[in-house]
């Protein structure tokens, strides 16, 4: 009966991956319906902690049934996400109401610019600036600002994404921030061959060099 951001539901990493945090609270597993801990060899209260109640075996099994659900509830959302939304007319319907509060920028745990352009006076308009607009344009709306905001975000963040969903949850007026970022960020990811948030081996593509990085290779789609 609990409810979780959708980004959940669709989530392809149900249990996060033990080898890039120090510690893992948990309850896939358990033998007696409660969260356990599970700490790495090396952490200073590994030994003043048991995890008796812990089924490994019994963990990875539901973890593989959980991970198949929740690939096909991305599929199928997506599959119907991308129908609907996926030109330009789309993404002007699904941010119509959008305020351009930030909200979902500021949220963003790997919104990472220390200098943001959308908090610049490039984008600092004043209020006759924006009547005169509203003369030429017809109406005081101006959604293609709002659509420049989100596209220079989607191009920004797209390769970086961890499909965590608060950008949904920051934003007033329930917008499906989330579903865009994560539709898009899965095509971008799987062309750079990268997913990220997965390992702290993996070089982030924005910021390593490769020279053949988008060469498709000739019979393939990759």
């Amino acid at each position: 009966n609990y409810s979780f951001r959708k980004s959940c539901y669709i989530c392809d990493k149900p249990a996060i991956n033990q080898e890039v945090v120090d510690g893992i609270f948990g309850f896939y597993g358990s033998t007696n319906n409660e969260i356990f801990i599970i700490l790495k060899d090396d952490s200073p209260l590994k030994d003043s902690i048991e995890n008796s109640d812990l089924d490994i075996k019994k963990r990875q099994e539901i973890i593989e049934k959980v991970k198949k659900e929740k690939e096909k509830n991305k599929t199928d959302i997506l599959k119907d996400f991308r129908q609907e939304y996926s030109s330009l007319e789309g993404l002007q319907k699904i941010f119509s109401k959008c305020i351009r509060c930030h909200n979902c920028m500021v949220a963003c745990p790997i919104c990472y610019c220390k200098e943001c352009v959308f908090r610049s006076p490039t984008f600092d308009h004043s209020a006759d600036m924006i009547v005169r607009w509203s003369e030429r344009k017809g109406a005081l709306r101006m959604l293609e600002n709002t659509l420049m905001f989100h596209i220079t975000r989607l191009n920004h963040m797209s390769s970086s994404c961890v499909a965590c969903g608060l950008c949904s949850s920051a934003c007033p007026n329930n917008i499906d921030v989330s579903t865009v970022f994560i539709s898009v960020s899965e095509n971008v990811q799987k062309m750079l061959n990268y997913k990220a948030g997965e390992s702290f081996d993996d070089p982030a593509p924005v910021t390593t060099f490769r020279e053949n990085e988008l060469v498709v290779e000739a019979g393939t789609n990759e």
